[in-house]
Order: structure tokens, then sequence, then C-alpha cells
């Protein structure tokens, strides 16, 4: 799962119209959302549960890919593995995985 496709499926759930409107919802600021939106920004732990809750996809695998796309090497693989491990026995694929 990459970050974008987290994020825009959270939006789309949401129904919000907008970037700002999707701040306003979560209690952000549209700063940081438009820093999630264009990747110069990841959201914390906490953010990612709120997204993951909107995109209807289990937390726990949400924070296995945060920490993933935090690090780097080893530390990277092994989240990822992990991730791919929970999603495979959670059943969750994203949309962008279904249509590859």
């Amino acid at each position: 799962m990459k970050f974008n496709d987290l994020f825009e499926l959270a939006i789309a759930k949401s129904q919000a119209p907008s970037l700002n409107k999707f701040a306003l919802k979560l209690g952000l600021s549209s700063t940081s959302i438009r820093g999630w939106n264009n990747g110069t920004s990841l959201p914390n732990d906490n953010h990612l549960i709120t997204l993951a809750n909107l995109a209807g996809v289990q937390p726990e695998i949400v924070l296995l890919w945060g920490s993933s796309w935090r690090t780097e090497g080893e530390a990277c693989n092994r989240f990822e593995r992990m991730a791919r491990e929970a999603e495979n026995r959670f059943g969750f694929t994203s949309e962008a995985e279904k249509a590859a």
C-alpha cells in the first residue's frame, strides 16, 4: 500500500468535496493536509489510524505501512513484509493493487 492510496480512499469515503473540507473534518490545518497530498510530509500514527478508519482499512495494517514509509533499508523491508502478511491474513488489497 502506498500512502497516496490510503489518503485518496479516505477522502473519497469521507465525501469531503475539497481538501480544505477534509482538513476541517479531521480538525487539522489545510497546510497539514496539503503536505500529505503533495508528499512533503506524512501523518503521525494517530492520524494514520483516523485515515485508516475513514478508508475502512485495518488500522494495524496502516500502522505497519506507516512504519515502512518512515524508514529505510532493512527496517523498511521488514515493515513492508509484515504489512503484506497482515493484508493477506485479513484479506485487504488496495484498489491500486487490485488494478495492477
